[in-house]
């Protein structure tokens, strides 16, 4: 019920956001699936799907296919970001990003919905980035690394949104 709407799509991009590449559903069988839909209670008590992907194990690393993705890897992170988006074709965007089910997660996700999801990732400050890292036990300089190449890849969403770099808050470097 969630495919093809932003929130869905907003979804996708945070998972090659943060090179989450083990994306996993019902069709490697009900107990290996790390996505799912559940019924919460909604606004007026009337039932709503929710949809959840619960597994961000296989995150911050590079993205890729067997031998080359990795996990908690802030080099390899980095290295994997100026490809982060690759280009827009008929108003969608291409990515370079590549995991398991790689197409389902990537596929058909637009400009249009760029824009959608844009205001959700710019009211994320630098500092919280920064924040966030360290709370997760991040070092230093792993911080310094990640922080760097996610505000990068915010930026090039930004871009690619037709939105271009907005004024967030950050801390010194």
């Amino acid at each position: 019920p969630f495919r093809h709407t932003p929130e869905f799509a907003g979804l996708r991009v945070t998972m090659m956001l943060l090179s989450n590449w083990d994306a996993k559903d019902s069709r490697n069988g009900p107990e290996e699936s790390n996505a799912g839909i559940f019924r919460g209670p909604g606004a007026g008590g009337n039932p709503e799907l929710l949809y959840s992907f619960f597994d961000w194990g296989s995150t911050l690393g590079r993205w890729g296919g067997l031998m080359r993705r990795t996990r908690s890897d802030c080099s390899g992170f980095s290295a994997d970001t100026p490809g982060f988006v690759k280009g827009v074709h008929g108003g969608i965007v291409e990515w370079g990003y590549a995991g398991k089910h790689q197409q389902d997660v990537k596929a058909d996700i637009s400009v249009d919905g760029l824009r959608w999801l844009a205001p959700w990732v710019q009211r994320i400050s630098d500092a919280e980035i920064r924040a966030g890292l360290e709370a997760s036990g991040a070092s230093d300089r792993q911080t310094a690394c990640w922080a760097t190449a996610l505000e990068e890849r915010i930026s090039q969403l930004e871009t690619v949104a037709g939105l271009g770099r907005i004024s967030r808050p950050s801390i010194a470097r």
